[in-house]
C-alpha cells in the first residue's frame, strides 16, 4: 500500500466505531490532496468501510485505475458506510483520496478507511468451499488457484510465488461455529518455511514444513470451531535464511484444497 501527494495517510487508533484502528488522512492545506493506493489482481470483490468528518466542500473518493475511474465519493460529515465493488480479470490500482477544497472547517478535517477485504471467487472455487463462502487473501502477494498439484484432481489454492525471505502470504475464510473445518494440505518447502493455520488472528494451531513426506504429500487436517463467528487463516511464511545451491529444489509454496465445514 502506497501513499503519495502532499502527505501520507497514517495509522490512527479508536476511530472505526468498533474500538479498533483505522487509516486516517493527514491534515493538509487548502487545495491539496492526499491519497493511498494498492494494486490487486482480478477477478476480485473489494469491500471496505469509510467515513468522513470534514467540510461539505471537501471530498473523499474511491476509484480504480486505469478504469472505471472514480466509483464512489463522500463529503461532509458521513458516518461509517460499507462499500463494495467487483472487478474483472487483470491488474487494478485501488485509490482512496482526500481533497481539501474549502476554507470552511468541519469535524476533524479528515477521512478514515477500515476493514478492507479482498474476496477472490477463484479461491473459493479452488478450495471447493462447502458450504459455499468467500475467500480473501493478502500479504506480500495473495494465494492463487492452480490446477497442476491438487488433492481432488481438479484444482487447489497455492500460496504466492516468489516470496522473499521473511515474506508471507495469507488466505482466510469466515465460518460460524460450532462445527469442524476440515481440509487437505501440503507444502513444498525447506524445513524453516512453514504453512500454518490459525483461528481469529491467534498463533498457528497447526503447522507443516519440509521437503519430505508427510508434509510434502496431501494429507487431511481439521480444526474444531467454537460457537460464533470466526476467521480461519492459512499462512505460508518463509524464514530469514536464504536458500543455497546445496538445498533441494522445492516449489517454495503451501497448498490447500477441499475445505469443508461440518456443523
Amino acid at each position: 500500500i502506497d501513499g503519495n501527494e502532499t502527505d501520507t495517510w497514517s495509522w490512527s487508533n479508536g476511530g472505526d466505531g468498533y474500538g479498533g484502528d483505522t487509516a486516517r488522512s493527514p491534515v493538509i492545506k487548502i487545495g491539496a490532496r492526499s491519497n493511498f493506493s494498492t494494486v490487486v489482481t482480478g477477478p476480485v470483490d473489494v469491500a471496505f468501510d469509510w467515513s468522513s468528518s470534514h467540510a461539505s466542500g471537501d471530498n473523499t473518493s474511491f476509484g480504480v485505475l486505469p478504469s472505471p475511474g472514480t466509483i464512489s465519493e463522500i463529503t461532509g460529515i458521513v458516518p461509517w458506510t460499507h462499500v463494495t465493488t467487483s472487478l474483472g480479470a487483470g491488474t487494478h490500482t485501488l485509490v482512496w483520496e482526500y481533497e481539501n477544497n474549502t476554507l470552511t472547517l468541519g469535524g476533524e478535517e479528515a477521512a478514515r478507511i477500515d476493514h478492507l477485504v479482498l474476496n477472490y471467487p477463484e479461491l473459493a472455487l479452488a478450495l471447493d468451499v462447502d458450504p459455499t463462502g468467500t475467500v480473501s487473501s493478502f500479504g506480500y502477494d495473495r494465494w492463487y488457484r492452480e490446477t497442476t498439484d491438487t488433492s481432488d484432481g481438479v484444482d487447489a489454492a497455492i500460496s504466492a510465488p516468489g516470496l522473499p525471505d521473511n515474506g508471507s502470504s495469507t488466505m482466510e475464510i469466515s465460518v460460524t461455529g460450532p462445527g469442524t473445518l476440515s481440509w487437505q494440505w501440503k507444502v513444498s518447502s525447506l524445513p524453516g518455511d512453514i504453512l500454518g493455520v490459525s483461528l481469529d488472528w491467534g498463533d498457528n494451531l497447526l503447522e507443516i514444513s519440509d521437503v519430505a513426506p508427510p508434509a510434502s504429500v496431501w494429507s487431511p487436517a481439521s480444526l474444531v470451531i467454537p460457537a460464533g463467528d470466526h476467521v480461519v487463516r492459512w499462512t505460508y511464511k518463509k524464514d530469514d535464511v536464504a536458500a543455497t545451491p546445496a538445498d533441494p529444489v522445492v516449489q517454495d509454496a503451501g497448498f490447500v484444497d477441499s475445505v469443508i465445514f461440518t456443523p
